[in-house]
């Protein structure tokens, strides 16, 4: 069973927005990654992960960044108060939404 569908018109990608502390259910950083690979199948997934606050656990959100290929984004507390949650969030939509170059292939002669 995968809990996600492949569609090749979509990119595989999850944003992760966090404090980083895992406090219910599942709470180990490698028991999380294990059940996300389970539940991902053999659908290659990026994991981008948003760590926000001064005090997130940003070795977890590293750890699932690392595991998954994604990217770990900082949003401190003062970017928080300055422009919003909201707005660093939206610039960083607008990088994703359009990619320049999605499905690429390279052939290498024999």
């Amino acid at each position: 069973y995968t809990a996600f569908q492949e569609d090749p018109n979509r990119a595989n990608l999850i944003h992760l927005i966090s404090d980083g502390h895992a406090n219910s259910g599942v709470t180990n950083a490698d028991d999380i990654n294990t059940n996300f690979r389970n539940a991902q199948g053999n659908i290659p997934i990026v994991m981008n992960t948003y760590s926000v606050g001064s005090n997130a656990n940003n070795a977890l959100l590293s750890k699932l960044t690392v595991f998954n290929t994604g990217r770990l984004h900082y949003i401190s507390d003062e970017t928080v108060n300055d422009f919003g949650l909201s707005d660093e969030l939206t610039i960083t939509y607008l990088h994703y939404r359009c990619p320049i170059l999605s499905n690429i292939n390279f052939n290498y002669p024999d």
